[in-house]
């Protein structure tokens, strides 16, 4: 499963600031190394969290066994000391499948593990995660690994967290520490075993209620809307799935879910409506825009794919209708649709 293929993105550019989330240096990092320069300070959190998505790293690190792994690190370790503290000595490690069970060579590379801000372990026999090495991770997968009982993660800038095919069951799930990761954005259960997410005001998702935007929790097995009343309490939750849960199945689910979360995007990866769209026309300076040429227009490219005038500032230049005033066209349109620039969808 990894880090990535999230069933929807959310535009976190209007949060602003840099990626190091609410933690700073220290936070809930935990010791010396919590202290550790992070690669990504400089970053924007919509810059960080579409790197996450598409493990964007400068240096990666792949292995297939501990072997493997060992000779990696090695290989990386000189590169990530010299660039420390930069977004050149960012590193990004996949040992997914790789039957380790622990991650000894890597924390012992000091410097490489600092500059991790990517890190799939999916898949392994690993039956803990020791924080302290990590202090700047952004996304975690320990997906289909051992983990009893669940480790207390203390990760001050986490924004997405695998734990999909873990298999926590209602104890292990109760007794989830959480409250070491105040910024965490998307959380991944599928197949964990749950037969509910917890009352309202209550359970482990209470430490992740300030910044949970996102919540994966397909293929367990909740029967009942009362086993997800918790998502009252997360005020900024706007993409849910639930798929392959029995309460899908039970006459009105949709409805008492959008009642127990007015402002979702996404139930079940299907959008839903937020407002009516304003007509183009009305938005005022989008006329303007629209009929604006370019360099890019002059040299008739397509631009039928502009995003922008979907609420989603364009990423590629040759597809916008004016890359100048990208972000400022889509907040407008966002902003006439009645959506909240700093929670709406990026659909990309």
């Amino acid at each position: 499963p990894g880090t990535g293929g999230p069933p929807g993105r959310v535009d976190m550019a209007a949060e602003g600031g840099a990626s190091g989330g609410a933690a700073g240096a220290g936070g809930a990092g935990g010791g010396a190394m919590a202290s550790a320069a992070d690669p990504w300070s400089s970053l924007a959190l919509a810059d960080a969290w579409r790197r996450c998505l598409e493990t964007d790293a400068a240096i990666t690190l792949s292995a297939s066994s501990e072997d493997e792994l060992g000779g990696a690190v090695s290989d990386v370790a000189a590169e990530a000391e010299a660039k420390a503290g930069t977004v050149d000595g960012a590193v990004a490690v996949a040992v997914g499948d790789a039957s380790l069970d622990d991650l000894s060579s890597l924390v012992a590379a000091a410097a490489v593990a600092a500059a991790t801000v990517i890190l799939d372990a999916s898949s392994n026999a690993l039956d803990d995660f020791p924080s302290a090495p990590f202090p700047n991770l952004r996304a975690l997968s320990l997906s289909g690994n051992p983990l009893s009982p669940p480790p207390a993660l203390r990760l001050a800038r986490l924004l997405s967290l695998d734990l999909s095919y873990v298999e926590l069951g209602d104890d292990g799930w109760g007794a989830l520490d959480m409250s070491g990761l105040p910024a965490l954005r998307r959380l991944t259960l599928e197949a964990c075993g749950l037969t509910a997410l917890g009352e309202e005001g209550s359970g482990p998702l209470m430490s992740v209620a300030g910044s949970l935007v996102e919540l994966l929790a397909s293929e367990n097995e909740i029967e009942e809307v009362g086993g997800v009343a918790v998502l009252a309490s997360l005020p900024r939750l706007r993409i849910l799935d639930l798929r392959e849960n029995a309460v899908c199945d039970e006459a009105g689910y949709a409805d008492a879910v959008k009642a127990l979360v007015p402002d979702l995007l996404e139930l079940d990866t299907a959008k839903l409506k937020v407002g009516p769209m304003a007509g183009l026309h009305e938005l005022e300076g989008l006329a303007d825009a629209m009929a604006a040429t370019d360099t890019v227009a002059d040299a008739n490219e397509d631009k039928g794919s502009c995003s922008c005038l979907e609420g989603n500032a364009c990423l590629v230049r040759e597809t916008c209708k004016d890359w100048a005033n990208r972000h400022k066209i889509a907040a407008e349109v966002r902003k006439r649709d009645g959506v909240d620039v700093r929670e709406a969808r990026k659909r990309i």
